[in-house]
C-alpha cells in the first residue's frame, strides 16, 4: 500500500523508461621513436579528448597530439562522447637511446 493509497484510497503507477548509454571504448596509438624524435599519437572511440600526463606534449586536448617525451612516457586519454560518457584509454611512447659510437681518428 503506497502513501497515497492512505491519504485518498487511490493507487498509482508512474512508469519511467531509464537509458543506460554505453561506455566510449577509447583507442589510443603507441609509438617507438628515438631520443629527440616526434611523433604523432591519434585517439579515437569519442567526441572530445584529454590527454595527460602534459609532459612532452604539443597540446592536452584534440584527437592527434604530437608527442616528444625525453623518456617511455605512458599517456591516458579520457574520451567524451555526445551523451557525456567517459572512459579512458592509453597509449605509450617508447623512447630508445640514441647508439653510443666512438670517435674515427685519421692519420
Amino acid at each position: 500500500m503506497t502513501l497515497s493509497s492512505l491519504v485518498t484510497g487511490c493507487d498509482s503507477v508512474i512508469t519511467t523508461n531509464l537509458t543506460v548509454n554505453p561506455l566510449p571504448t577509447i583507442t589510443v596509438s603507441d609509438a617507438t621513436i628515438c631520443e629527440g624524435e616526434t611523433t604523432t599519437l591519434t585517439a579515437s572511440g569519442a567526441d572530445t579528448y584529454t590527454w595527460s600526463p602534459a609532459t612532452g606534449l604539443s597540446a592536452t586536448t584534440g584527437d592527434t597530439v604530437d608527442a616528444n617525451p625525453v623518456a617511455t612516457t605512458t599517456y591516458t586519454v579520457t574520451g567524451t562522447d555526445a551523451n557525456g560518457c567517459e572512459n579512458t584509454g592509453t597509449g605509450t611512447v617508447t623512447v630508445n637511446p640514441l647508439p653510443v659510437t666512438s670517435p674515427i681518428f685519421h692519420d
